[in-house]
């Protein structure tokens, strides 16, 4: 594993931009949903692949560039809990899901909003929650379930990126529970 020098400074740096651009096209993200046509639906598919390839440039650089800062060890994975909630709920909200899979769905928004509570926590006790590896092949998992699903959308409602996504927000569920008890194991030493 490289280690990378933290960057105290708070200048924007590439991988920064890249967090704060992929925060923003949530923003665009949002109307798409809103406009039922097939444009919006497409372009609903493109805002959210956009913005999971800066979640991946905006890591890729920090390491590569020498460039990790406080900022993008906190708002990284805050921009992914606010782009995987939003399309999420939107999903629901919209009816994207078959009704039994709003269950999984769920059990991410619970999990993303519990795990920030107990990263606030950690704050408080100047401790940082460290991104486990499991907890980043979850977000990989979220991230292609909410794109074939999206992509199904967008295509015509095609039966089997759907089928797929759906399955792949499953097991990004069972990874959710998963890091989410190992993360509270963790919290539990400084209580």
């Amino acid at each position: 594993m490289t280690t990378s020098k933290k960057i105290d400074n708070p200048k924007l740096n590439v991988p920064n931009m890249l967090t704060m651009g992929r925060i923003v096209l949530i923003f665009t993200l949002i109307p798409c949903f809103y406009y039922q046509s097939d444009t919006a639906r497409l372009m609903a598919f493109i805002i959210f692949c956009v913005a999971c390839i800066t979640d991946y440039l905006d890591g890729f650089f920090a390491r590569v560039l020498n460039q990790t800062t406080k900022f993008g060890i906190l708002f990284d994975p805050v921009a992914d809990k606010i782009l995987v909630s939003t399309t999420l709920f939107l999903m629901a909200a919209f009816n994207y899901f078959t009704p039994i899979s709003i269950i999984p769905g769920m059990i991410i928004l619970c999990r993303e909003m519990f795990v920030s509570g107990l990263r606030e926590f950690m704050g408080s006790k100047e401790k940082r929650l460290a991104v486990s590896k499991l907890a980043k092949y979850k977000t990989t998992f979220q991230m292609l379930a909410i794109g074939l699903i999206l992509m199904a959308d967008a295509f015509s409602h095609a039966s089997e990126l759907k089928n797929l996504g759906e399955a792949f927000l499953w097991i990004a569920a069972v990874l959710a529970l998963i890091t989410g008890m190992q993360y509270l194991r963790t919290t539990m030493k400084y209580i």
